[in-house]
């Protein structure tokens, strides 16, 4: 009996290591998908890490208004600059502009460090503005080199302003 197996492989050894290399191709085809999936789900995962080590020190630039009429009428406007973010702004440009749409005020600074890391955040004060501040620009980058832009507008719909941080591409 065990003659009769041992020559019926001797007989179709061809057939067998055949039929063998096909299975062995079709499992390393199944490896090869899993093993893709498996590096797929590494770059996702990389890539939501790498976002959230960049969002862990990205700055924030806030903006606080007060009009001429609340600290002396009809004559000043003072623009608090504040960066509530938990990373420093690197190249900070800060542009105010009054009620003739016109540039009055251009500031800026090499660094601006976070207000988290001080007890009180740390502001820049620009006054004498003659009239009201209509809208302020400021444009700084991160660590990373990505360029950001705060754009706010006190007299937005309803006069309750508007503040938009938007990332440049």
């Amino acid at each position: 009996m065990i003659e009769d197996a041992i020559d019926w492989l001797n007989e179709n050894s061809g057939a067998i290591q055949a039929l063998a290399t096909i299975v062995l191709v079709a499992v390393t085809g199944v490896y090869v998908v899993l093993t893709k999936g498996y590096v797929d789900s590494t770059k996702r995962l990389a890539d939501e890490a790498r976002g959230a080590r960049e969002d862990a020190v990205r700055p924030l630039i806030a903006i606080e208004l007060a009009s001429g009429d609340d600290i002396n009428p009809g004559k000043y406007a003072t623009c608090k600059v504040l960066n509530v973010g938990p990373g420093a702004a690197l190249d900070v440009t800060v542009n105010l502009f009054d009620d003739t749409k016109s540039e009055v005020v251009e500031e800026k600074w090499g660094i601006f460090q976070s207000g988290y890391e001080k007890p009180s955040p740390r502001r820049f004060a620009i006054e004498k503005i003659p009239g009201r501040i209509e809208g302020v620009v400021i444009r700084y980058s991160d660590v990373f080199g990505r360029q950001w832009v705060s754009e706010f507008s006190p007299y937005g719909e309803a006069d309750t302003g508007r503040m938009r941080v938007r990332q440049v591409l």
